[in-house]
Order: C-alpha cells, then sequence, then structure tokens
C-alpha cells in the first residue's frame, strides 16, 4: 500500500478577470473575485516570451464581493492584464 501526502492544493477554479470601458471618461475596470485578496494585478503591453509584467499599482476597492481598479486607457491602444497569485 502506497500513501501520499499532498500539501497546498487549490481547489477554487482560476480567478475570472473582467473588463469593462467606462462610459464618459473611456477608463477602464477591471474587476475580479474578492476571495482572490493574495493574487497580484499585473499589466503588459504585448504577448511575447519576452513580456515585461509590471505590478499595476492601484489599489483595488472592494464592493459586492468583487474587487476592482479603474485604469487609463492605454496610450498604444494595447494593454493586457493577468491575475497571479505570489
Amino acid at each position: 500500500i502506497q500513501t501520499f501526502e499532498i500539501q497546498n492544493v487549490d481547489l477554487n477554479a482560476p480567478p475570472q478577470l473582467s473588463c469593462n470601458r467606462r462610459a464618459g471618461d473611456g477608463k477602464i475596470i477591471l474587476a475580479w473575485p474578492q476571495w482572490t485578496m493574495g493574487y497580484k494585478l499585473y499589466v503588459a503591453s504585448s504577448l511575447t516570451a519576452h513580456s515585461d509584467w509590471q505590478p499595476v499599482t492601484n489599489s483595488p476597492t472592494t464592493t459586492n464581493g468583487n474587487c476592482s481598479v479603474v485604469l487609463p486607457m492605454s496610450d498604444n491602444g494595447q494593454q493586457y492584464f493577468q491575475l497571479s497569485n505570489p
């Protein structure tokens, strides 16, 4: 009989990151579930093997079980976001 020990297993599905454009000022709203409080939000200008993911420094607000940040649109029109659990 073999026995195994499993530790640090995350049973949650990957969090959904939603992105919406705010009417009027053209800013974007990124939102994700509040249970991901330990996750960090990152941004990059391209999706290549050498993408330079930078942390988003805006502090998220928490409302109705979701975290969100409001960010300006990129000048070059391309921004990619990811949530990462450090």
